[in-house]
């Protein structure tokens, strides 16, 4: 009898120790998915500001073709920055870059011409200017 309740017991221990370790496993992938979630929001937040802070620089080249220097901007509550670089007559780099929590983007914009119309030549999104 005293044996049938040790191996009860032992059996009880195993399981709880496993439950356990299954509910840990579940609440560490839960966090990690939580966390990846997260990352992926900043990141879509990032990227609408960047593209955002690039059409109001594109508004202000388009205001005033002579403009370059650096800026910073206010979009929805949220700061982004720009640099006009005159590359010569009619073409123009701007460089723009916004973070949102720590995860910052940044577009390249060529423009090949100014007017009549802004002739953007290259739009791309870059990890370093």
């Amino acid at each position: 009898m005293k044996q049938q309740g040790a191996v009860l017991l032992i059996t009880v221990l195993i399981i709880a120790a496993v439950s356990a370790s299954v509910a840990s496993s579940l609440i560490l992938k839960g966090t990690e998915s939580l966390q990846i979630s997260g990352n992926f929001s900043d990141s879509a937040k990032a990227k609408a500001l960047v593209d955002s802070c690039a059409e109001t620089s594109l508004a202000e080249i388009k205001a005033n073709n002579a403009l370059t220097g650096n800026f910073n901007t206010t979009i929805n509550g949220q700061n982004c920055s720009y640099t006009i670089v005159d590359n010569s007559g009619q073409t123009r780099t701007v460089q723009v870059w916004a973070t949102v929590n720590n995860t910052t983007k940044r577009l390249q914009i060529n423009i090949g011409q100014l007017s009549p119309q802004i002739l953007i030549t290259n739009w791309q999104q870059v990890n370093s200017f």
